[in-house]
């Protein structure tokens, strides 16, 4: 069930002004518990959703706060290689904006 509705997530996160209403509603939060499950199926569609998110340039700095950015690092210890590889996607659009910068 949540496979599913993160995958309805990401298409529908693919035309801008609902990519933007996600993150500017609060859904990064959802997103990440999604990202850190124990499931999976789960865990490889939240980091695609994320990895579409964050692609849009307006997304990366809201993204890269302090509040969701913690929540994505640990994970990206575990994990099959599928995941890892739309959670470093998610990590290297991050990694663009000056202000996300240390």
């Amino acid at each position: 069930m949540w496979s599913v509705a993160l995958r309805t997530t990401r298409e529908l996160a693919k035309q801008e002004r609902v990519s933007l209403e996600v993150v500017e509603q609060g859904g990064l939060q959802p997103l990440a518990k999604c990202y850190n499950s124990s499931h999976p199926d789960v865990r490889v569609e939240a980091a695609r959703t994320l990895a579409s998110l964050a692609a849009l340039p307006a997304n990366q700095v809201e993204m890269g706060q302090n509040d969701v950015l913690p929540m994505l690092i640990p994970a990206l210890l575990t994990g099959e290689s599928e995941f890892k590889s739309h959670a470093m996607a998610v990590m290297a659009c991050l990694a663009i904006p000056e202000e996300n910068k240390l």
